[in-house]
């Protein structure tokens, strides 16, 4: 016998949209603006450069260590209260960051927003999931990257203007409008929800572990990134690896584990979230590295070097919204092998194009990596969330966040590394020593594009609801 898809209450589509894109919005923009800021807090604080890194860098971390545990523990609480939950404490560390007097408590601080953060992305996805119709779960996305977009676009103009004029503490400061309309908002639309409880106990020792394993995983690659790689750091690692080795034998044992994997014995699931950390690994890879090729290479001002690479979120806003309203109309497949296929394009064209004296050609190669890979998002994300029931959208939101995010880590570490191995100290070397990078954008799409393929291959035509072979072997978690 066969459990049928959870019953949600009736939301307006409009009310989760604009959740939705607040959440996104919020989280994308606080992140471009911190990173703007970092030489101001290293100044104010009077905090060695290694030190002050780490106030984006710890964000990243917990973010990606919480993201299946937030998500998990919304199933089973309620999505309206974790989300609510995630804007407050968002909220809270802001406000903590903002009057933080040292580098450990803005650190403290930091971790409390990522925390928060996490609830409100991971359930920021389970809205889309759980509350949108079929037919308009490509929009939501689309809505949701073209936030994200905007919010890369604005952060450079935005933070400019605030750490200019009115000091660094007022990047987290502005943060509490925004957290306060959400939570109210939310508050307001939502319905109530209790969650999908289960009568199992919770998985704590597999949420310590997934924890424990990315943490040290996640933060000696980013040491390396910085300070190169040493016996310390590959210890690190390989205690990480042992430890989510572990974490897997738990969740095959737990009757509700925090990620199920089972879902990944679907190849089509596989290679799509797969392919979401080569796509997301091309983006970073070419958004670290095109600032130090602009001003260092080019020889452009931080302003006007912000201004040139304005293509790649109008690129990735374009390309998301075109694919949310393509994928309402058609099969996500060939749309988003489409997408990976310009991001190669537009990864070869910054191999070949990148030299001083920059062209057309080079700005056309950078739109065609952005387009390519907002065109690939929405389809993607919606064949993902195909597989996994609404009673686990939070589940859902979980992995599409962490595949994002170990996408995030690594392009950034990568690009990092190769920039250091190529320039040491010097960041006007010749046009030769940034080809490694670019290479490493094109080679990297050119693998997600192959895992796209094979998730396109792999799928079946999406239905409004999961088959019954799916739903029992899902189980009840």
């Amino acid at each position: 016998m066969t459990r049928p898809e959870t019953v949600v209450p009736k939301v307006r589509i409009s009310q989760v949209l604009i959740l939705v894109a607040l959440g996104a919005f919020m989280a994308a923009l606080d992140s471009n603006i911190v990173n703007l800021a970092l030489p101001t807090i290293e100044n104010a604080l009077h905090v060695p450069v290694a030190f002050v890194g780490w106030v984006s860098s710890l964000y990243l971390l917990v973010l990606t260590s919480t993201y299946s545990i937030s998500g998990r523990l919304s199933d089973r609480g309620g999505h309206k209260r974790l989300y609510l939950a995630g804007f407050l404490l968002f909220m809270v560390g802001s406000a903590l960051a903002g009057v933080a007097w040292g580098i450990v408590p803005l650190l403290v601080a930091r971790a409390v927003q990522a925390m928060g953060g996490s609830m409100a992305t991971v359930n920021g996805i389970a809205l889309i999931r759980l509350y949108l119709p079929h037919e308009k779960v490509s929009l939501g996305f689309g809505l949701w990257e073209g936030a994200v977009s905007m919010a890369m676009l604005l952060g450079p103009i935005v933070g400019g203007v605030v750490v200019s004029y009115w000091g660094w503490r007022w990047i987290f400061y502005l943060n509490a409008p925004i957290s306060l309309a959400a939570m109210l908002l939310g508050l307001v639309w939502l319905p109530r929800d209790e969650g999908h409880g289960s009568s199992a106990p919770f998985d704590l020792l597999g949420s310590l572990s997934l924890l424990s394993g990315l943490a040290l995983i996640v933060g000696a690659v980013t040491v390396a990134s910085v300070q190169g790689i040493n016996g310390v750091l590959g210890g690190a690692v390989l205690v990480g690896l042992i430890i989510l080795g572990a974490f897997g034998k738990i969740e095959h044992r737990h009757p509700a584990p925090v990620i199920d994997l089972a879902l990944f014995r679907d190849p089509a699931f596989l290679t799509a979230a797969l392919s979401k950390i080569f796509a997301y690994g091309t983006l970073f890879a070419m958004m670290f590295s095109l600032p130090f090729f602009l001003e260092h290479l080019v020889r452009l001002s931080p302003a006007l070097a912000g201004r040139n690479m304005v293509p790649v979120p109008m690129g990735m806003a374009l390309g998301s919204l075109a694919s949310a309203w393509i994928v309402s109309r058609t099969s996500p497949r060939g749309l988003s092998v489409l997408g990976m296929m310009l991001a190669v394009a537009g990864g070869f064209g910054l191999l070949t194009q990148a030299t001083a004296a920059l062209g057309w050609p080079f700005f056309l190669s950078m739109a065609f990596v952005a387009l390519g890979l907002g065109l690939y998002i929405t389809p993607n994300d919606t064949l993902i969330l195909q597989h996994i029931p609404s009673s686990k959208a939070g589940m859902a939101g979980g992995i599409v966040a962490m595949m994002r995010s170990l996408g995030m880590i690594f392009g950034v570490t990568l690009a990092s590394v190769l920039l250091e191995v190529h320039h040491g100290v010097r960041w006007d070397s010749s046009v030769f020593a940034y080809r490694p990078v670019f290479l490493v954008v094109t080679a990297s799409s050119f693998v997600g594009m192959g895992f796209t393929a094979a998730s396109a291959w792999f799928a079946r035509p999406i239905a409004k609801t999961l088959s019954d072979s799916q739903e029992g072997a899902l189980g009840d978690g």
